[in-house]
C-alpha cells in the first residue's frame, strides 16, 4: 500500500496482523503505539511490526496522515532471512523482537520512498522478487538507524493499556488498573514510566485528550459532551488540560482542524 492518505476509520483500534508489516511515516504529529511503548511519528520513521503484535496509529490530526505500508508473512520473512549470513545480526534483529523503529536521516529519505514505489508498481509476475528486493533494502536501513528495538511485551502492560483504552471514557484511578492486572502499584508505576514515558495518568490523559480530538473534528457534539464522554470530570478542567497540551482551546482545535478531512 503506497501513499495511504486519509483518516484513521476509529480511534484506538488495536491490530495485529498474522504476518509481518514494514511502515513508512510521510507526516509529522502523533504516535505509533504498541502494548508498552509509544513511538513518535516522524517524518522518515520506518517500522518493523512481526506477526500478531497489537499496535495502532494515533494521529495528532486523524483525518491526515500519509505512510506506505509493506506486508509480508512471516514464513516470506524467515526464508529471506535464511539467505543472509548468519553472524550478520539480521537474523537475531528481526526474529527476536516484535518491534523496531527506525529514524531514516533526511538525505535518505528519498530513497527509502522509491523502495516503496517500487514495491507497489510491481505486477503479479515478479512480485514476489521485488518485494523480497524491498525487504532486503529496508532492512539494512532499520538495522542502521534502528532507535530502540524492542522486546516482546510485557503481559501486564498490555492488559493495562487495554484497560485504560476501553475504559478513559468513565472514572479510573491507578488503584482500578492494578486490581484488573493484579501487579503491585509500586512495580506496575515503575515498569510503565521506564516503558512508556510518561506517567499512568498521563498517558490516561492522553488518551482522553486524543479521543477528544477524534469527537471534535467528527461530530457535532457540544464541547461539554465531549468532555464529558471522555472522561474528564468537567468542562473547565478539560479545557485547561486540553489547552495545556495541544497549545490551543477544544474550540479553536475544532475550526482550524475542521475542514482538514474534507
Amino acid at each position: 500500500m503506497h501513499h495511504e492518505i486519509g483518516r484513521d476509520a476509529l480511534y484506538k483500534i488495536w491490530n495485529t496482523i498474522p504476518g509481518a508489516m514494514i511502515i513508512y511515516i510521510y507526516t509529522e504529529g502523533g504516535n505509533i503505539v504498541f502494548a508498552d511503548q509509544i513511538f513518535p511519528m516522524k517524518k522518515g520513521t520506518l517500522c518493523f511490526i512481526g506477526p500478531d503484535t497489537p499496535h495502532y496509529t494515533m494521529p495528532d490530526i486523524p483525518a491526515r496522515y500519509d505512510r506506505s505500508k509493506i506486508f509480508l508473512s512471516f514464513e516470506a520473512v524467515r526464508h529471506l532471512l535464511n539467505a543472509l549470513p548468519a553472524d550478520g545480526g539480521m537474523q537475531r534483529l528481526f526474529l527476536g523482537n516484535s518491534v523496531i523503529y527506525a529514524q531514516i536521516p533526511p538525505e535518505l529519505q528519498e530513497e527509502v520512498e522509491r523502495v516503496f514505489a517500487q514495491a507497489a508498481a510491481g505486477r503479479k509476475e515478479g512480485l514476489e522478487e521485488l518485494v523480497a528486493c524491498s525487504f532486503f533494502q529496508l532492512m539494512v536501513y532499520l538495522k542502521k538507524y534502528t532507535v530502540q528495538p524492542m522486546g516482546s511485551p510485557d503481559d501486564f502492560l498490555f492488559r493495562a493499556v487495554e484497560y485504560i483504552n476501553r475504559s478513559y471514557a468513565k472514572r479510573i484511578t491507578l488503584e482500578d488498573v492494578c486490581e484488573v492486572i493484579h501487579v503491585s502499584k509500586y512495580h506496575f508505576c515503575r515498569r510503565f514510566k521506564s516503558l512508556m514515558g510518561m506517567t499512568v495518568m498521563e498517558y490516561i490523559q492522553e488518551t482522553r485528550i486524543a479521543a477528544a480530538k477524534t469527537l471534535l473534528l467528527n461530530s457535532e457534539l457540544r464541547i461539554e459532551e465531549i468532555a464529558e464522554q471522555c472522561g474528564f470530570s468537567g468542562l473547565s478542567y478539560f479545557s485547561q488540560i486540553f489547552k495545556q497540551r495541544t497549545g490551543i482551546s477544544a474550540t479553536q482545535y475544532r475550526r482550524s482542524h475542521g475542514d482538514a478531512g474534507s
